[in-house]
């Protein structure tokens, strides 16, 4: 779920929404679900969920306990969505990515304090400069260009997101 978010952020894959509802919805994480809230809200508008059924879907989605629910809730998902319109390739596409959800999904408000507890604990640092694995591929090609020094640099740490743990 994760990894077509990158490719799509990086360029690599192209985003494409059937129509303006799902971009409405999913537009923000270029096409891709990452937080309960926007489950939900494809649940409703592509599959014709009300809003006791997605709740019920985020409770299958959130709790690794409930695979037998996610399975029959997952049916009618793809149903409700076939019914509308949509492609079958785009409703399997969205219950893959729900069961893959289900791993670690959370909501978008918890990823939102997480950052801003992480950006305060942390500083602005460890979260600006370019992250990119074509500048330093692997920790021995950052250390052979980088000698130790008693406190990382921000351009070390844009780096070796790593270094931080050091200070």
């Amino acid at each position: 779920m994760v990894h077509p978010y990158l490719r799509r952020r990086q360029g690599l894959e192209v985003v494409e929404y059937p129509n303006e509802q799902v971009r409405a919805i999913l537009g923000k994480t270029l096409g891709v679900p990452l937080f309960q809230e926007q489950a939900m809200k494809l649940a409703m508008v592509a599959a014709g969920f009300s809003p006791d059924q997605a709740d019920q879907l985020r409770r299958a989605i959130a709790s690794k306990r409930s695979k037998q629910r996610l399975e029959q809730l997952g049916q009618q998902l793809v149903a409700g969505m076939l019914a509308r319109g949509y492609s079958g390739e785009f409703a399997r596409r969205c219950l893959q990515q729900f069961h893959g959800f289900a791993e670690y999904g959370f909501p978008e408000s918890h990823a939102a304090s997480f950052a801003l507890w992480f950006t305060r604990r942390r500083g602005s640092s460890t979260t600006t400069g370019p992250r990119s694995p074509r500048r330093c591929s692997t920790a021995s090609q950052w250390a052979s260009t980088h000698p130790p020094r008693s406190s990382p640099t921000p351009s070390a740490m844009a780096c070796a997101p790593w270094a931080w743990m050091s200070i």
